[in-house]
């Protein structure tokens, strides 16, 4: 760990909503509405369960899945500040693909969209491109240097967790058709199933310190994290 995160520890947990009910099979009603399945209730209470100090700030993304993943937390610590920040899920097909669809049956759109290998392809209202999305997540990975909350829990999404850890690994690295091939190699070495979290260091000279990721598991107050 780089010494200045080590003396400040602001910490981020960074973690993914819970299991979300178009996941278990259930058609989506629109982009960014399917909610969590009942499952992913359960998910989202034992990650509450495993905060045991309140945060300075509750993060969630506007997506619906996000929210209530987040929402035992909030019913938890009631004092705690809460916002909303663009950290929804990476959406490289259209809005309209996502009404009445279920996960499989975007897949083959899904798979064209990375096999064209156009970083600033963007298929229409509601979609982004490759370069969007990691501009997003720049922005994201700004905004956590920038405020001083001592210790912040924020529920994003898959795509967008592993673009945030694929750029602070490559911060430079030139927005291409190898650059997506990369990200798309990392995705394959980063898991990120529901409810992870990687915890976050954040350093007094803006360093980012990505820790051992964790996951809540059944039982009273949670194992806590494991890193």
């Amino acid at each position: 760990m780089a010494k200045d995160a080590e003396n400040t520890g602001r910490a981020v947990w960074l973690v993914r909503h819970g299991h979300r009910a178009d996941e278990a099979g259930a058609p989506s009603e629109g982009l960014g509405l399917p909610p969590l399945s009942t499952r992913g209730r359960k998910e989202a209470h034992m990650l509450a369960r495993s905060i045991t100090r309140p945060p300075d700030l509750l993060v969630a993304s506007p997506f619906v899945r996000a929210q209530e993943t987040l929402a035992p937390a909030r019913a938890r610590f009631p004092g705690t500040p809460f916002e909303t920040w663009p950290v929804q899920e990476f959406t490289m097909i259209p809005a309209a693909m996502f009404e009445g669809t279920t996960c499989e049956d975007r897949e083959s759109a899904i798979d064209a969209y990375w096999a064209a290998k156009d970083p600033t392809r963007n298929q229409g209202p509601g979609a982004e491109s490759f370069v969007e999305l990691i501009q997003r997540v720049e922005t994201f990975i700004e905004a956590l240097r920038a405020r001083r909350e001592r210790f912040t829990v924020v529920v994003s999404h898959g795509y967008t967790i592993q673009a945030a850890l694929w750029r602070l690994r490559e911060p430079e690295a030139v927005l291409d058709g190898r650059a997506m091939d990369r990200f798309q190699a990392f995705r394959g070495i980063t898991p990120v199933p529901t409810v992870i979290v990687f915890p976050l260091t954040v350093g007094h000279a803006g360093t980012i310190h990505v820790g051992v990721p964790w996951r809540p598991l059944k039982g009273p107050g949670g194992p806590g994290p494991r890193d």
